[in-house]
């Protein structure tokens, strides 16, 4: 909160009216200390609307404050009802850190897809676009992932050339495991660029955000014209 207040106030006195800013609270099986105990101190709802408050930040700049929610796509609201507005939360279909082997930030069944995980266009694209055409929850921000495929063998840095092996200097290079350089823009990329003749192509940009589908839904979501 005093960070906030710091930033309000280096702002000019209040924050614009196109203020982006979400914090990263990852539930887990702590929904009440971090979000339904109104008392908690650890709570990111209201005690952390109170506190924000005491800070001097008004009401229309705790609104631009807004939480992840974790508990999206399977288990929201975790508190079963919005302990604070669902205008306050910022959702997402899969995120940086569920890619990883071993991931345990949040369980989203049968109700979300991990791209780089399940290989699956049609699934992903999916939940994509229904985060963008539910009416469930009426978010103001909606995140969408567009990341890359990961190599078989074990590497999962960038493949912006600076994970690549034969820059590895040293005597512990035998255990590099390397991703090449793969091209980052690409004018006529339509999304979705993880098959190779067919098959799932290791170590390349997956494009998701230039998918057409996910472009007509957002833009329907955003009050856009769809043509």
């Amino acid at each position: 909160a005093d960070h906030f207040r710091h930033l309000k106030k280096n702002m000019g006195g209040s924050f614009p009216d196109d203020f982006i800013t979400y914090l990263e609270v990852i539930i887990g099986g702590e929904k009440d200390l971090l979000e339904c105990d109104s008392s908690s101190t650890y709570s990111y709802s209201l005690y952390f609307n109170k506190v924000m408050a005491a800070a001097g930040l008004s009401d229309s700049d705790i609104g631009k404050v807004k939480i992840w929610s974790s508990d999206y796509p399977k288990e929201f609201p975790i508190c079963g009802y919005w302990v604070i507005p669902s205008e306050r939360f910022a959702v997402e279909n899969d995120c940086h850190d569920d890619q990883f082997p071993g991931s345990s930030s949040r369980d989203m069944g049968d109700k979300g897809s991990v791209l780089v995980k399940q290989k699956d266009v049609h699934s992903h694209r999916y939940f994509e676009t229904q985060l963008f055409t539910r009416t469930d929850g009426n978010w103001k921000i909606k995140l969408l992932l567009s990341s890359y495929t990961f190599m078989d063998y074990g590497a999962y840095g960038f493949p912006d050339g600076f994970s690549d092996c034969k820059l590895c200097t040293g005597p512990d290079c035998g255990s590099c495991r390397s991703m090449a350089k793969a091209t980052a823009h690409d004018p006529n990329a339509c999304g979705y660029t993880v098959y190779s003749n067919g098959s799932w192509a290791q170590g390349v940009y997956t494009r998701t955000h230039r998918d057409l589908s996910i472009i007509k839904a957002m833009r329907q979501w955003m009050g856009l014209s769809t043509n």
